[in-house]
């Protein structure tokens, strides 16, 4: 399950949306997708479209992990820096590195945050260069990353999901983050 909203005119109103997600391993050759709306009343399921669709058998796919905070792993959250991980299955790509922080910078999904996973990082963070040297991941994000991040706790939750979610990878012995191409005046409190 994902979300995406709508481009309408108005409030109440239906817009044209798009959207991408991943999904696990399908079961079986056929599924459906399924867009509906949350009643603001009750929350129920409203509007509701069922498309079916066929998988196609030839798809290569990987899993990666990404790293989120969890209010029900570490109800006291004492440290700021722990984080646990979530799989998820991208298309196959060379590039796996960027795309396991794409997945990062994607957000929670809601089945995710049903179970207690939540994230630091501000919605809307792009990465503008992500380099591999020397078993360093050196990665630049665009100023998104620390707009209105404000205290300690949460400067650190951010470095240890992007982190810990490159250091998955054997090669990767350590992380620099840096915003604009800078590192020095970054991530304050």
């Amino acid at each position: 399950e994902d979300t995406t909203y709508a481009h309408s005119p108005d409030m109440g109103l239906f817009g044209p949306f798009s959207m991408e997600t991943g999904y696990p391993t399908p079961k079986g050759a056929t599924g459906s997708v399924e867009v509906f709306v949350y009643s603001a009343k009750d929350g129920a399921e409203i509007d509701m479209v069922r498309i079916s669709v066929r998988f196609r058998q030839d798809v290569e796919a990987m899993t990666v992990k990404v790293f989120f905070g969890n209010k029900e792993k570490d109800p006291k959250m004492m440290d700021c820096k722990k984080v646990f991980s979530v799989e998820r299955r991208i298309p196959k790509t060379h590039g796996i590195a960027r795309a396991a922080v794409e997945e990062l910078l994607a957000g929670v999904k809601r089945l995710e945050a049903d179970k207690g996973y939540f994230s630091s990082i501000n919605s809307g963070v792009k990465i503008q260069k992500i380099i591999p040297r020397d078993g360093i991941m050196y990665v630049d994000f665009d100023e998104t990353l620390q707009r209105g991040v404000g205290g300690s706790c949460r400067v650190a939750a951010i470095a240890a999901q992007i982190t810990e979610t490159l250091k998955q990878f054997p090669a990767v012995k350590g992380v620099k983050i840096s915003i604009d191409g800078r590192t020095e005046d970054i991530l304050q409190p």
